[in-house]
């Protein structure tokens, strides 16, 4: 079967320190996480890229004290 298109992403807060992302997955199917202090930039950098063997992937970045930050899910 294909892979759903529109991956759900949640974000929690686990730690002062720490965001996780947590999305709907497709066995066999590999997801880029990419984060960015400004939407408006072209430069976006990889978090990871993992590759699902269950229905639900999770990432947990820690962040620092920066005053916002962007985070967008790739299906390459």
């Amino acid at each position: 079967s294909m892979p759903p298109l529109s991956p759900t992403l949640s974000v929690s807060r686990p730690a002062s320190n720490a965001v996780s992302l947590t999305w709907n997955s497709h066995a066999g199917q590999a997801y880029q996480v990419q984060y960015s202090t400004n939407l408006l930039s072209s430069n976006w950098f990889t978090l990871s890229t993992n590759t699902a063997i269950g229905p639900f992937l999770s990432v947990t970045n820690a962040v620092g004290a920066g005053p916002q930050g962007f985070y967008r899910l790739l299906v390459p």
